[in-house]
């Protein structure tokens, strides 16, 4: 049987283990390295941003089709605007609200 004198030594400047990471600083690591950014919820925030601007957008449609008095034509495209503007600001909130609680919950984008 060989001895090493050296035994403790070694030990004494091995690397130290590094500890595993839960699922949700996984995530955050490969939101890192991927997007940029540090969080998960930081990837997703501008889907809830454009939700929002898109709110706003349909409003602005509503205004001009308020506006428009006897034009027929501007009367139209302000309303198409608006119902387009409103169901895709719906949509963008339905995913972000989907995305943020599968965030929450541990479970991947």
């Amino acid at each position: 049987m060989t001895i090493n004198k050296n035994a403790a030594r070694v030990a004494a400047m091995a690397e130290p283990c590094q500890k595993q990471a839960n699922p949700q600083q996984a995530a955050g690591m490969d939101c890192r390295g991927i997007f940029g950014v540090p969080h998960p919820e930081d990837v997703i925030i501008p889907i809830h941003t454009a939700a929002d601007a898109l709110e706003w957008l349909a409003e602005v449609f509503k205004t001009i089709r308020a506006e428009a008095g006897t034009n027929r034509r501007i009367e139209s495209l302000a309303s198409m605007g608006a119902f387009l503007a409103a169901d895709m600001s719906d949509l963008a909130e339905c995913s972000y609200a989907a995305m943020l609680k599968s965030i929450r919950n541990g479970g991947a984008v």
